[in-house]
């Protein structure tokens, strides 16, 4: 997990050099800008590894993450059994 997304996972805010986020109604720096690149805290690092702890629970095998059946977008069009007399006709031309 990267800082922008542990951020972005706590509705954090970038401000100045640093990311901010409240974590158990405590303001918590969780990351500080570096160069050009953001790099966690060791209170933002325990929360990473907090959250990535939390979303592999109950995970279970790839075998069983790959047979999740997904639902079609698109509803199934059924043709028409009878066709319709047309709304209006063409006069014929002489």
């Amino acid at each position: 997990m990267t800082p922008e997304e542990l951020c972005k996972k706590l509705g954090g805010t970038k401000s100045l050099n640093r990311m901010k986020a409240h974590v158990n109604g405590k303001l918590t720096i969780i990351a500080r800008l570096n160069g050009h690149t953001y790099e966690f805290t060791d209170e933002g690092a325990a929360q990473a590894a907090k959250l990535n702890a939390e979303s592999t629970v109950g995970l279970g095998s790839v075998e069983e993450k790959t047979k999740v059946k997904r639902k079609l977008r698109t509803p199934k069009v059924e043709a028409d059994p009878e066709p319709q007399a047309p709304l209006f006709t063409l006069p014929e031309e002489e």
